[in-house]
């Protein structure tokens, strides 16, 4: 028990814990900013797969009918670091944050069924970009300043079940919401005579919507293929969504203060859909790949010169699982994994689609039974199809804490 409540205290002061020395993505400015797809603590050090994959010592973040394999109480929760490294003609620099990767708990509460509990927070969007431009007005030099921050949270709840000791499903509520923050600044720095300004302009959304999955284990069994034996599917659907926003700016200029009249509108998340499949290779050897997409092109994009387009996500990823032999040698007992992945984004630049594709690695170090420190690191190019147009290498470190406990038995019964 002693386990769970410090992993819980530490993962609650998670949120709290973030960092900025620059920003992120100038794209981020786009839309409602990056779109997080996070699979788990596990599931990140191999590109996020994990749609068929029923994991007993993960909450999965993708599919809510894979927390069936849950026998434990757990939590899951994490921490990470992204760096960009942005390049145009001009130029390039590099700039990083940090800030929490999501809050997980799950509560087994008929594990012979299948049926566990689970919720928490999962990030859904970020908005984190820095950008200063030289400029002239009235003759004199000028700097404008862009830059972005905030994004949206997801606040999930939701079940799993067993209709057979194959078959899993489950479901869960998503409300989404947060603070978009977009911020623009003039100053005058060699012209005391001149008065610079800021404009920030915050859009509050709240919007909800339900994931369901399943995930079908021994498929060659279904299918009656002896190579396909020990291989799981898995499917996810998330209904579509009617995002609300709210919008105010306020201005700041000639020491003076100023704020606009609060506006309502609305922005449709479409519906998405995801594919997997998990085939065991060897002794505790795993090979996954999963398809996700959602079709953003039918939704009225925020700004007119950049309307939105599908997004498309494949992915491979192996893992090799630690061992549960009592007094197994410490290497043997740690996870290891990787992943490869290849994205279109649902932004669009001046009428050019994003592309975004790259590999993971990650392990697992066990620090007492049940609770595991997991460390990934995840490499990415992100780049539109135009030429002359600004690219981004991407460097992402997670480090993510899973712990797990028995909880409504006797004290004679833990193990």
């Amino acid at each position: 028990m002693m386990r769970v409540q410090l992993a819980f205290l530490l993962s609650a002061f998670l949120p709290l814990i973030s960092f900025s020395t620059g920003g992120g993505s100038p794209y981020s400015r786009l839309g409602l900013g990056d779109l997080r797809y996070f699979g788990g603590t596990a599931a990140i050090g191999m590109a996020n797969t994990g749609i068929a994959i029923v994991r007993p010592n993960e909450i999965s973040a993708l599919n809510p009918a894979a927390w069936a394999g849950i026998h434990r109480t757990r939590f899951d929760a994490g921490f990470l670091y992204e760096g960009f490294r942005t390049e145009d003609r001009q130029g390039s620099v590099f700039q990083s944050s940090g800030n929490f990767s999501g809050l997980l708990f799950a509560i087994p509460v008929a594990p012979s069924q299948g049926l566990t509990v689970a919720g928490g927070f999962l990030p859904y969007s970020t908005t984190n970009y820095n950008i200063e431009t030289a400029v002239s007005l009235f003759s004199t030099p000028a700097v404008s300043h862009y830059y972005g921050d905030g994004g949206t949270s997801i606040a999930t709840i939701g079940f799993s079940y067993d209709l057979t000791s194959d078959f899993h499903i489950g479901s869960r509520f998503n409300y989404i919401f947060g603070t978009l923050g977009f911020n623009t600044s003039l100053s005058f720095p060699q012209a005391d005579e001149f008065f610079g300004g800021t404009a920030r302009k915050e859009i509050s959304t709240y919007g909800v919507n339900f994931t369901f999955g399943a995930v079908v284990d021994s498929l060659g069994k279904l299918l009656s293929l002896k190579l396909l034996k020990s291989a799981s599917i898995g499917f996810i659907i998330t209904t579509p969504s009617k995002l609300n926003l709210s919008s105010v700016t306020y201005y700041t200029y000639a020491q003076k203060k100023d704020t606009s009249a609060t506006t309502s509108s609305n922005v449709d998340i479409p519906f998405s859909l995801g594919i997997g499949i998990a085939l065991p290779v060897a002794q505790r050897t795993l090979l996954a790949a999963d398809l996700f997409t959602q079709p953003w092109s039918k939704s009225k994009p925020l700004s007119s010169s950049s309307p939105f387009e599908n997004l498309h996500r494949i992915a491979l990823g192996i893992e090799h699982s630690p061992s549960m032999e009592p007094g197994a040698p410490y290497f043997d007992r740690s996870e290891f994994r990787a992943g490869i992945f290849y994205s279109t984004l649902y932004e669009t630049i001046n009428g050019n689609s994003l592309r975004e594709y790259g590999l993971s690695g990650g392990i697992g170090l066990p620090l007492s039974s049940g609770t595991m420190m997991r460390i990934s690191v995840e490499y990415a190019r992100r780049a539109p199809e135009g030429e002359d147009l600004t690219n981004d290498r991407i460097i992402r470190l997670a480090i993510m804490l899973s712990a797990s406990e028995r909880w409504f038995v006797r004290p004679e019964e833990r193990q």
